[in-house]
């Protein structure tokens, strides 16, 4: 069960940017958690698998499937993307974008 509902967790692609995504808070056991969480339970194993044994990982069957299983395309992708199966530069429309400002003083 996931207990910390609060934060959202980034997962930086080299460790100069993890610094920055982390803003002084790096738990990663609470990451773990929210790694395992959205593994197990907001993208079904058994059509995971099956989606993943087609390796078909075009943008279209990343959409058809998050809309087939009710899941946002951004966390399919991520999934995809944590188990090696997309690269990180590959389908960046279906992640949305977000931009991280830090003011001046914090």
């Amino acid at each position: 069960m996931q207990k910390r509902k609060s934060f959202v967790y980034l997962t930086a692609k080299d460790k100069a940017s993890e610094g920055i995504l982390s803003l002084g808070r790096n738990n990663q056991d609470e990451e773990q958690e929210a790694d395992e969480f959205a593994r197990n339970i907001l993208i079904p194993l058994r059509e995971y698998e099956a989606f993943v044994n087609k390796k078909q990982f075009s943008a279209l069957s990343i959409k058809e499937f998050s809309r087939r299983i009710d899941i946002s395309e951004a966390i399919v992708l991520g999934r995809l993307q944590h188990d090696g199966h997309v690269d990180w530069n590959k389908h960046r429309s279906l992640a949305g974008a977000y931009e991280i400002v830090v003011a001046e003083g914090a």
